[in-house]
């Protein structure tokens, strides 16, 4: 008869499986929050980008048609209308971590600016920047300011 012969195997023990998988979740952790905080950060860019783009689309919009159109934010929902039937165009709501007070800018049928309730200000949270738009009456210009908070 064959005699078994006992050879150590040799494995990880378990303690050591756990230490390396607690390291391995806490590196895990810490890269995903701040994958979160820059996603969120790259959002408010993005949305910074395409507020611009809106703006000076619905002038050429406006001055193509040859018909007024307004752009605002009213109820954290930013949009753009026609004037003379009310018509909506476009329409979404604003990102959780972006503040923005209410405003509507009418654009003529030539593409300038003839009324706008107020400059308006935008609170980025994760940029921890406020940006203030300063829109210049009949020339469908705006002046663009940037402040830390």
């Amino acid at each position: 008869m064959k005699q078994l012969k006992y050879r150590p195997v040799k494995a990880f023990t378990l303690i050591e499986s756990l230490l390396v998988l607690l390291v391995i979740s806490v590196l895990s952790l810490i890269t995903i929050s701040n994958y979160q905080k820059e996603q969120a950060k790259f959002g408010e860019l993005l949305f910074i980008e395409a507020l611009e783009m809106n703006i000076r689309d619905a002038q050429r919009f406006s001055a193509l048609n040859e018909t007024p159109y307004l752009l605002g934010i009213e109820d954290n929902q930013f949009y753009m209308k026609s004037e003379a039937d009310n018509k909506l165009l476009w329409r979404y709501s604003l990102p959780e971590n972006i503040q923005c007070a209410r405003f509507n800018i009418r654009f003529k049928e030539n593409g300038n600016i003839s009324s706008i309730e107020r400059a308006f200000t935008v609170r980025l949270a994760h940029l921890e920047k406020q940006i203030s738009y300063q829109f210049l009456i009949g020339s469908g210009q705006y002046k663009k300011e940037e402040k830390n908070l």
